[in-house]
């Protein structure tokens, strides 16, 4: 085993007699997976006899569905091993314990209504706060009288509607922490159950059930043991624990990755200086190629954003030597926030139909639910039926209501031969309408879906076949976080957008576009990567590349926090540049909107992350190569 390689260090920590809990720090592109699957395949050879005598499984959680499916794939589907996201290992825990989730709620309850009550009798009566306020009071009162009519809760990660027998994604985490904490059974049953537990991007996962799991480990050392999997420069989302090396014990062992094999050497360099402003941690890059990095200052207030960054393309074709870059769909571009992906790739429309609602907006946009609800309906069947039906591909149509139309039903073909001609003759019509309604000028989402709806081509979700039943909005009562008339006001917008933005939408949620946002590409790598910081167009608070850059001074919270040893916008925002330049492996464009491009300058090349040779102002872009 060499420094680079601790795997046989894990194997040794994953030893159900003498477990010893490990932090693996491990910097982007360093194979982190790989040594996780590895961990799993030679801990259930060596303890496999062990774990069923037990009825026991190894546990890992992981950040995103996506990864759980990506590990269980490599592992081939092992029995042995439990693999969740964290809030479907958390549900699986508590679900059992109805009568202390009924306790926790109604407390809860008690308290968030006592302090919506008190900001009522102080706000002013007949404002927008004030009836947000009442709606709430009166949605928290039936939920509490309700409670003690539960027999059992419920959760579902795509849930979009719980009433009062379902819980929320936060309630879920909330609870199994606080029950982790005070009932010694469901400590037990954790230990009983997963012997070890491995959590993957550990930087990000929830604060509150990291420091039960922890205390867990702590208390009980000898019996139950915690592999940790992360890299704490990583972590860009806020309900991550802070200092999270400082949480394990001494008796923990660190192993770290020290090779990236993701990017080129020049790439990884630019990680390496933009790390060094942090925890100083290095990375060798395991390829031999050299590659391109090249910063790009233009004026924030000045610059026409989409001509500058097709000029950025073409002049890393010659920088970097490589024909892709001319193309926008061959090279990845990363944004701070969705609003500048929906600009760039044409759904402008969908993404404003949700202002004003930014819960409802936030799961809409969240790639997780694209596997469920409503966008999961509009992207998988939908969207591909109208194409089909608009194309005339008689192949496509039928495999796609075969998947999915009620009309297709095995009930409905076991009818008798009579009744199966007149379905024929239905589906026909019920095509022809659908196609119609789609080359209808302006392709508009609402008159396919009427049409889809009224001749049940396709069985709509209840929010959307209220919608477009509806010429107006009316009040309906469904249970949720929500309101659900402002959710309804939302895809009564939604449903007027063009149909060709609704395709684009899809694609840019499922990872298919040429855009993604900084957040979103997390654990992901990309040939070419053009990395636009935009703090102007973006409009939020919680980042600042102007900060870190120098150009933008730094505000009194952020002094303030600096003074108590609390995180300020700059550290973020430097984590957050590490995350998104690590994700290209060949050549990397990082495009700053800024109003002093000078200053912007001078701090790129005095902090040592670019030479000046790579750095092109706005006004030297024409013509410059390299």
């Amino acid at each position: 085993m060499t420094a680079d390689d601790p795997t046989d260090l894990i194997t040794q920590a994953v030893n159900l007699m003498h477990p010893r809990s490990f932090f693996l720090y491990a910097g982007a592109g360093s194979g982190k997976t790989a040594r996780l699957v590895a961990a799993l395949e030679t801990a259930t050879r060596v303890w496999g006899p062990a774990l069923g005598a037990r009825d026991s499984r190894l546990c890992v959680i992981t950040y995103t569905n996506a990864a759980a499916e990506e590990i269980q794939i490599r592992l081939g589907h092992d029995p042995l091993v439990q693999i969740s996201t964290i809030h479907s290992f958390a549900w699986a825990l508590i679900r059992p314990f109805t009568n202390d989730i009924a306790k926790l709620l109604r407390t809860r309850l008690h308290t968030d209504l006592k302090e919506l009550s008190a900001a009522e009798a102080k706000g002013r009566q007949g404002s927008q706060a004030s009836e947000r306020r009442r709606y709430n009071i009166d949605r928290k009162t039936r939920r509490l009288a309700d409670l003690d009519k539960v027999r059992r809760f419920n959760y579902s990660p795509s849930q979009t509607s719980r009433g009062v027998y379902g819980l929320s994604h936060a309630e879920v985490l909330q609870i199994a922490a606080h029950l982790l904490f005070e009932k010694p059974i469901l400590k037990e049953l954790l230990i009983g159950r997963y012997p070890f537990l491995f959590i993957d991007e550990v930087q990000d996962t929830n604060k509150e059930l990291m420091d039960a799991v922890l205390a867990v480990q702590k208390a009980h050392p000898s019996r139950f043991g915690v592999g940790l999997f992360g890299d704490t420069m990583q972590r860009i989302y806020f309900d991550g624990k802070e200092r999270l090396e400082e949480s394990i014990g001494e008796d923990w062992s660190r192993p770290e990755l020290r090779i990236n094999f993701r990017s080129s050497a020049r790439i990884v360099e630019l990680v390496n200086s933009i790390r060094a402003g942090a925890d100083g941690r290095t990375q060798t890059a395991h390829s031999t190629e050299t590659g391109t990095v090249r910063l790009f200052i233009a004026d924030e207030n000045k610059t026409d954003r989409v001509r500058f960054e097709a000029a950025v393309r073409n002049a890393m074709v010659s920088s970097a030597g490589d024909l892709n870059w001319s193309s926008a769909e061959s090279v990845k571009t990363l944004i701070l926030e969705h609003s500048l992906a929906a600009m760039r790739h044409g759904f402008d429309d969908f993404f404003q139909a949700f202002e004003g609602d930014e819960s409802l907006r936030k799961r809409v946009f969240n790639r997780d639910q694209a596997s469920s609800g409503i966008v999961n309906f509009l992207g998988t069947q939908f969207l591909p039926l109208v194409r089909a039906i608009v194309e005339e591909d008689s192949t496509a149509i039928e495999k796609l209501l075969r998947e999915h139309s009620p009309l297709l039903s095995e009930e409905a073909e076991a009818r008798d031969a009579e009744t199966r001609v007149a379905l024929v003759t239905q589906l026909r019509d019920a095509v022809t309408q659908v196609r119609n309604a789609a080359r209808v000028q302006g392709q508009r989402i609402r008159l396919p879906l009427e049409a889809v709806h009224r001749t049940n081509l396709l069985a709509l979700p209840d929010t959307l076949a209220y919608v477009v039943t509806r010429s107006k909005v009316e009040s309906v009562r469904v249970e949720d976080e929500s309101d659900q008339d402002s959710a309804i006001a939302s895809w009564q917008r939604a449903v007027d957008v063009a149909l060709e933005q609704i395709q684009r939408f899809y694609e840019y949620i499922t990872g298919n576009a040429p855009f993604d946002t900084h957040q979103g590409v997390k654990g992901l790598e990309f040939p070419r990567v053009m990395v636009v910081l935009d703090d102007n167009a973006a409009g939020g608070f919680l980042f600042s590349y102007g900060k870190l850059f120098g150009t933008t001074a730094e505000s009194k919270t952020d002094l303030d926090n600096s003074a108590a040893g609390r995180e300020t916008a700059s550290v973020r925002t430097l984590r957050l540049f590490y995350v998104v330049c690590s994700r290209a492996k060949e050549s990397l464009a990082i495009v700053l909107y800024t109003a002093d491009p000078l200053a912007a300058k001078t701090a790129a090349i005095s902090r040592g992350w670019l030479a000046e040779t790579e750095i092109i102002l706005e006004g030297d872009l024409a013509g410059k190569a390299s």
